[in-house]
């Protein structure tokens, strides 16, 4: 319908049904609900059945979540694994950590526990892995532990200069030494 149809039809209201009928909105767009989970995947040019190259995608993608919780002021307490083999059969695997949490360090660990001792034994080569957080915690309340606080509060140091770096520099300006290339 033309643009003079409508406004005669509608008054002002009319310009706007136009613009949208057109693919013209400059409102922001906000989301209905909050993220349950955060998550990042890759899927490979050619499968991979070395488990050290998994492993290093792995570390590259846990990287990226981590710094999208603390982006958003985010923790999460369960850690999931997607793996997509080769015959495109799909398995997840999750664990739940102790307390929520946005320190890379801890979420690798817990991928890697995923990734080395829970797939099938004979596992295929693989297509796609992804790692994701969900149980999302938005208090930022951390329950202290007797022994660990100093450890925590070091890692946390870590992730938030690396953070700083890559938002300076770009996200492949800082990457740990297993990441692929």
């Amino acid at each position: 319908m033309a643009l003079d149809v409508l406004q005669a039809r509608f008054g002002t209201s009319g310009e706007h049904l136009w613009n949208l009928a057109h693919g013209r909105d400059d409102r922001p767009v906000v989301p209905e609900r909050e993220a349950k989970s955060i998550s990042h995947e890759t899927t490979f040019e050619n499968d991979i059945s070395d488990m050290d190259v998994l492993r290093a995608w792995l570390v590259d993608l846990t990287d990226q979540v981590g710094c999208r919780l603390r982006r958003h002021r985010l923790r999460g307490r369960t850690v999931q694994l997607k793996v997509r083999f080769a015959d495109f059969s799909l398995i997840t695997r999750s664990q739940t950590l102790p307390e929520p949490t946005d320190i890379t360090d801890v979420l690798w660990r817990a991928a890697d526990d995923l990734l080395c001792h829970r797939l099938p034994a004979g596992h295929l080569p693989v297509r796609l892995v992804g790692m994701g957080v969900s149980g999302l915690d938005t208090t930022g309340l951390v329950q202290g532990m007797l022994f660990d606080q100093a450890e925590r509060q070091k890692q946390s140091r870590v992730d938030s200069v690396a953070d700083q770096i890559k938002e300076q520099f770009g996200r492949r300006a800082l990457r740990r030494g297993s990441t692929p290339d």
